[in-house]
């Protein structure tokens, strides 16, 4: 009888782990897909910041070359 009891509470305990699992699993995956795409949108950002500023280097360039 006592055998059965630990046995159903040990089924019992990992039910719960699974139904929290389920609870926080997609959570935690939404929340990992959030973060990685607002790194991705900053990257992309600090990329176009980048490319902006090579651009201001080049138009620089154009604007002094001649003069220099």
């Amino acid at each position: 009888m006592l055998g059965a009891r630990l046995l159903g509470k040990e089924k019992a305990e990992e039910q719960e782990r699974k139904r929290r699992f389920w609870v926080l699993g997609p959570w935690f995956w939404e929340k990992k897909k959030q973060v990685k795409q607002e790194t991705s949108l900053l990257g992309a950002r600090l990329l176009g910041k980048e490319k902006a500023e090579e651009q201001e280097r080049k138009r620089r360039f154009w604007v002094l070359g001649p003069w220099s």
